[in-house]
Formats: C-alpha cells, structure tokens, sequence
C-alpha cells in the first residue's frame, strides 16, 4: 500500500504545485501560472512542432492565467485557501456544493500536467519511452505504436472537451481513459469518463451502477491510479495552429513533442497504488 507521503507520491505533488509559484506562496490563496521550462522560448518561438508562438500563449498563458486566476477567487478566504490546485482538486472532488471550486483546480492540474511533459530545447532527447516503461508499453499494449492509435482513436472521437490519460493502476496495469470537461483521473466520482451525448450502452449503464455502489460502500477511496501522460483535447488547444479540421494533425504532432524522461519519472516500475486509509487526513 503506498501512502501520500510515499516518494511516488512526494514526487507528484511536486510537479503539481500548479498555479502555487514561489512568489505566490507568500501570499495565501494567490495562485499564479507556474513556469515551464524553456518558457520564454516557447513564447517567443512556440513549442515545436506542436504549436505555433500564437497557440502556445492561447493554450498556456492565456488559459493558464485564466484558470489560476478564478482559482483564486474561489478559494481565497475559505479553508482551502493555501492548498494547491491538486490538493485542492482531492479535497472537493466529492462535494457536491464545491462543484465550481473542484472545475477550476482540476482543469488547472490537468493542463498544467499536459504541458508539463512536452519538451523543449533544454530537455533530454528520447524518441520513445525508457526501457522500464517501454516493457510495460509492450505487455499491455503489444507497442507503443498500439498505445498512440488507442489514445489517439479515443481523442479523436471525442465529441467536446477533455483530456485522455495513460494512468498507471494498482497491480502495475497500464489502461487509457478520457475525462471529459473538467474531469479528474484521481476519483472515480468525478471522473466524467463517459460521453453522455451518445448512446448509453450496457456496459456503462453497469459501470454507472458500480461506481454508485462503490460511493455508498466505501468513502476511503482505497484504489489510487497513477496518471503518467494525458493529451488536452480542448478545441482552444489546437484551434490556433490547426483549425476545426486539425484535431487528427494536432495529436500527429504532439506524439513528437513527448519528453519521455518525464514520462519516466511518474512510472512506478513497482506498480502498487493504493491509497493509505490515514492519507485522508492530509488533504
């Protein structure tokens, strides 16, 4: 069982610190854009090859800004005023009264984790996954090239706005999932991982069904999935650079964009995540 205060999990809420930088900080309940790496050449000469000067300071500066600035004055002078956006996130996922509070420290999170794993100039250079996860890649998805048609196939037919995941769960099982809107991979109660607008089939009716279950029986939420990558599929993400038609390009591009070392880092190659029953308390 791995705890909150694991190193795998130390090591994840360090990257997601999001919109809390260190000038921030001494300010409760401000919450600011972090700073990417290479940042200022991203803003200069964008992102290559995934988005242009203009698309990355639509889909980073601007949103980021956005998001960290509503968060803010959602959060500022209530009790979670202070925390971060993912501990925020962890705190309010199943309050039905905080719903607006949990849409903006999620969304935070999630771009902020999109990004974080595109390279830039000063990255390590890896045209593919390391050979820890890339064993892992090959058991459960027979490549990585299976592994791009899935989370690609999965992004493409999403009708409206999300994220897709690779999430790493208990019992070191690498699966693909989509959240949409301002769904978190971290609670399956506010994991919105279904498309309401198309036809609701049996197996989802029965997922419904299980995870009602599993909210009545069980408040611990024992089972805790590890997000190793996620795509953004917000129509403003790829608008920019590639129009109403470019979705399919735009993930094209961003499969080049992927620094695998970070990658890495969040792959547990030991795979047991299951959240500590007392780690409730730290939220």
């Amino acid at each position: 069982m791995t705890s909150l205060r694991s190193p795998v999990f130390l090591s994840l809420r360090s990257l997601t610190r999001t919109c809390m930088s260190s000038r921030a900080m001494q300010f409760r309940g401000v919450h600011t854009k972090p700073i990417l790496t290479d940042e200022e050449s991203f803003i200069s000469k964008g992102l290559s090859p995934v988005f242009s000067a203009k698309g990355f300071d639509v889909a980073w500066v601007q949103y980021q800004e956005y998001v960290c600035k509503e968060l803010t004055k959602a959060t500022v002078g209530t009790k979670y005023d202070g925390l971060s956006s993912f501990d925020t996130l962890l705190a309010t996922a199943r309050l039905a009264d905080e719903a607006q509070l949990f849409n903006w420290a999620s969304l935070a999170h999630n771009n902020h984790f999109f990004f974080h794993a595109l390279k830039g100039s000063s990255s390590q250079q890896s045209n593919g996954p390391l050979p820890s996860l890339e064993r892992a890649i090959n058991y459960h998805f027979s490549g990585l090239e299976e592994l791009k048609d899935h989370m690609s196939g999965i992004a493409r037919s999403m009708c409206g706005n999300g994220f897709v995941w690779l999430i790493q769960g208990p019992n070191k099982q690498l699966y693909v999932t989509a959240t949409y809107n301002a769904g978190t991979p971290y609670d399956y109660a506010r994991s919105m991982s279904f498309d309401l607008n198309s036809p609701v089939s049996g197996g989802v009716a029965e997922e419904v069904e299980r995870r009602e279950s599993l909210l009545q029986q069980d408040q611990r939420r024992p089972e805790w999935p590890l997000p190793l990558l996620c795509v953004n599929v917000f129509e403003h993400a790829y608008l920019t650079d590639y129009g109403f038609a470019g979705k399919e390009e735009y993930f094209e591009q961003w499969w080049k964009a992927v620094d695998w070392f970070k990658v890495e880092e969040r792959f547990d190659p030991l795979g047991a995540f299951q959240r500590a029953s007392e780690g409730r308390a730290t939220l």
